[in-house]
């Protein structure tokens, strides 16, 4: 009887440290174990100099410049620096989970058939060296969708030159859509402080509003002819808002454009001393402006304003920012820009 029962409960340990060895294999790695994708990626993340990225239907090309993130497509105008590195270290720290399809024909599921077709969802991802030297080329897929993969996020990918595809924990938010690489917020001076609008055509028809304080509700005309009269408050106070929530959706390099036939320039003052100049034009069928800042002197301001030495510190810091490039704005602002004499005023009768 006793032999029997040793045996019995020999044979259910070996059961049970069976199936615990059987779990622990079927069992997902623990991150401490698992290797990483692009082993040696790892020890030349400074030596990366070059990120390109396409899409079926995008591409963008970012190049290091004396430490400088800048983007091909926009003539070499600086990108989101941050999103720059978030991109190489989370190449650097994909970690291998699975190997999985190494058949053309099942690509597709993963997303790792590369920039193909219109319909493919994959993106093909090269950092290279300041020689050109390639130091990864990788296709990525899909990201992994499973309830594993709540704690650990995980995407698809294959090596371009590779059949084999792979499953690997990590993250990486890319995208070959150049304004995705831009901060595209330029400029937001609220409407309230617009102290007044001056447009100027190249064919002489100007005009000029103000206001005399700050708070008033409504702009006037300088040398309003006695015959008429301002259009709405409706049309007018649009002028306020040319400087308000800027965003640009592309960038040249002023010097690469050739002098437009038609340019309006304008000239937007505020209350607290910032004079801004604008040159407005089209630039194949878009609509581009480029910015010139000026600090001016303005006696008794209010506790609320900009002081006289930060206006200063502001105008340089923007002016190095925006002097040589031309940014694309939005359309409905270049049409504000776009109005002449005749548009803001009314017959008065």
């Amino acid at each position: 009887m006793f032999n029997k029962l040793s045996i019995f409960s020999l044979v259910t340990l070996v059961v049970i440290i069976a199936a615990v060895v059987f779990v622990n294999l079927r069992a997902p790695q623990s991150d401490k174990i698992k290797p990483l994708f692009f082993p040696t990626l790892t020890n030349k993340i400074e030596t990366v100099s070059k990120i390109s990225i396409k899409s079926f239907d995008n591409s963008i090309n970012l190049t290091r410049v004396n430490d400088v993130w800048t983007i091909d497509e926009f003539d070499g105008y600086p990108a989101l620096p941050d999103k720059v590195k978030s991109t190489v270290l989370g190449v650097a720290d994909l970690k291998l989970n699975a190997p999985k399809t190494a058949l053309e024909r099942l690509y597709p599921r993963l997303g790792v058939e590369g920039p193909v077709a219109d319909e493919s969802t994959s993106t093909l991802l090269t950092l290279a060296d300041g020689q050109g030297d390639i130091i990864v080329d990788v296709i990525v897929g899909k990201p992994r969708r499973s309830s594993t993969a709540q704690s650990t996020p995980g995407l698809y990918i294959r090596e371009s030159d590779q059949e084999q595809s792979f499953l690997v924990d990590g993250l990486l938010d890319i995208s070959a859509k150049n304004t995705d690489w831009l901060n595209r917020s330029l400029l937001d001076i609220p409407d309230e402080v617009i102290k007044r609008v001056s447009i100027n055509h190249d064919d002489g028809d100007t005009f000029t509003l103000f206001k005399t304080q700050q708070g008033q509700e409504s702009f006037r005309l300088e040398n309003m002819p006695a015959d008429k009269k301002l259009a709405p408050d409706i049309i007018i106070n649009r002028f306020a808002a040319i400087l308000a929530d800027v965003q640009i959706t592309s960038v040249k390099k002023a010097a690469s454009i050739q002098t437009p036939e038609q340019v309006v320039q304008a000239s937007i003052e505020t209350f607290d001393g910032l004079l801004v100049k604008l040159k407005a034009f089209e630039f194949e069928g878009r609509p581009f402006v480029s910015f010139q800042l000026e600090a001016l002197n303005v006696e008794n301001k209010g506790e609320d304003e900009i002081k006289d030495e930060d206006m200063n510190s502001f105008v340089a810091g923007m002016n190095q920012k925006l002097n040589t490039w031309a940014f694309e704005i939005q359309g409905f602002k270049f049409d504000i820009l776009k109005n002449r004499f005749k548009d803001i005023v009314r017959d008065n009768s």
